[in-house]
């Protein structure tokens, strides 16, 4: 099933690189997210929508990022700038509120699905139904502003019909399987391996057909992946 298209919430927001936009009113929430935003502290009585903006390829990193990295989060940080200023100056009378990333633990595979991004890959990403793995979940809010649901019909999952699954074959240590969950651990081991060539880039994701058009630069890969050795060499060589 293809992705039914819907208007941006913020058009200007879509052209910085978050691209992908939904709105879903509070009272419509599945109970597990209405529990993440009770146990954070978020009253629903006092807001009326959450909006989720995720990216899709490098049009984030290409625009802003790549000249914050000396910010200690710059996705976070310029995520949240960019929905701030977009707030004072489309709708400066309503609130709003960080609820990712932040206190509050969403269960974001779970909207990706309901908002019509996709369904959790071997890889355990979103895989959308265009961009493939190359999307992000970057910010999400609650506000009072009133926006109208956006989500669409929950897409096919993309993965049921790949043609020879080159995920998992182009994984050196077998750690992407199609009946299982990513074994993190195979996975982290092999990355802080000496010269081992996931270490700033992921082979089974870049191997992925779907969005192959969407791979982020090399420049923002190694930002990314740079930055999850230090969180995964914390993990397994405590101390």
């Amino acid at each position: 099933m293809t992705p039914v298209s819907t208007p941006p919430i913020s058009p200007e927001l879509a052209d910085a690189g978050l691209s992908l936009q939904a709105a879903i009113a509070l009272d419509d929430l599945d109970p597990t997210s209405r529990d993440a935003l009770r146990d954070a502290g978020i009253d629903r009585r006092q807001w009326a929508t959450l909006v989720l903006f995720a990216q899709a390829g490098s049009r984030l990193w290409d625009r802003h990022v790549v000249a914050a990295t000396d910010l200690d989060n710059p996705f976070d940080e310029t995520a949240e700038q960019l929905v701030a200023d977009w707030m004072a100056r489309e709708h400066p009378t309503h609130r709003w509120h960080t609820v990712y990333p932040g206190e509050a633990l969403l269960p974001l595979g779970q909207l990706a699905r309901r908002v019509g991004w996709g369904s959790t890959s071997p890889l355990g990403l979103t895989m959308h139904p265009v961009h493939g793995p190359w999307i992000a979940h970057r910010i999400a809010i609650v506000t009072s502003l009133p926006l109208q649901t956006n989500a669409t019909e929950p897409p096919d999952h993309a993965c049921d019909t790949c043609a020879g699954t080159p995920c998992v074959s182009a994984c050196p240590v077998g750690a992407v399987r199609l009946d299982a969950m990513l074994d993190l651990e195979a996975c982290g081991r092999h990355r802080l391996a000496p010269a081992s060539a996931c270490a700033h880039q992921c082979l089974a994701r870049n191997a992925c057909p779907t969005g192959a058009e969407d791979r982020y630069g090399p420049e923002q890969m190694q930002h990314h992946y740079g930055a999850g050795l230090e969180s995964i060499r914390r993990w397994l060589e405590p101390g």
